[in-house]
Formats: C-alpha cells, structure tokens, sequence
C-alpha cells in the first residue's frame, strides 16, 4: 500500500511503490561529565559535594534504595556530609533531586 508506515519504535519504514524507504539515521552523543562531583571517592567519614549550582537538598541511598541520609542546604555550591555512621558499602547520592552519583565509603 503505497504511503502506509509500519511504526518501529521512535522511526517508521515506509512503503511507497514498492520501494522501502528507512527512516532517517539519527546520533545522539552523551556526555558523562557531570553538574556534581564527589570527593574522596571512596571516602571514609566524609565526603565533599560540589555541584555547578547551589545545592538546596542531598540524599544518600544504599543499593536497596533506601533512604539512609537526607539533609537541607543553604544554597551554597559545596557541602560537606558526615557519613561516619554508614556501613561500608556503595551508596547513591542525589542533589537537587536532579543529579545522581555513585559513592563508596570504605
């Protein structure tokens, strides 16, 4: 059937006088550099989090998505968080309810 789109995803193939016609190709690229950064990392009883804006809020989670640290800020664009009670192990920071790292206390 000529101008008839069989849907795949985000693109379509279609169908006109017999010819199939692909979609376009589209490249995206990714950045890994983040608006946060994380230091020491490991770290053992504190970490420093500098962020590109002022941090309001901080999470820190463990790998079962629980909560285990949440705090309010000032505004300023580093903080420091005392993790001194956590157990060794890997943990998920959120700031601003936006950026999310990876730390790991040892």
């Amino acid at each position: 059937m000529p101008g008839t789109g069989i849907g795949v995803g985000f693109s379509a193939i279609y169908i006109t006088e017999d010819t199939l016609v692909p979609p376009p190709i589209y490249t995206m690229r990714i950045s890994r550099k983040s608006a946060v950064s994380v230091y020491p990392n490991p770290g053992t009883n504190s970490f420093i989090v500098s962020a590109n804006e002022n941090i309001q809020s901080l999470s820190i989670s463990n790998m079962l998505g629980q909560m285990v640290i949440s705090a309010q800020y000032d505004g300023n664009k580093q903080a420091e968080v005392n993790v001194s009670a956590l157990p060794c192990g890997v943990y998920t920071l959120r700031v601003n309810d936006k950026w999310v790292e990876k730390m790991i206390k040892k």
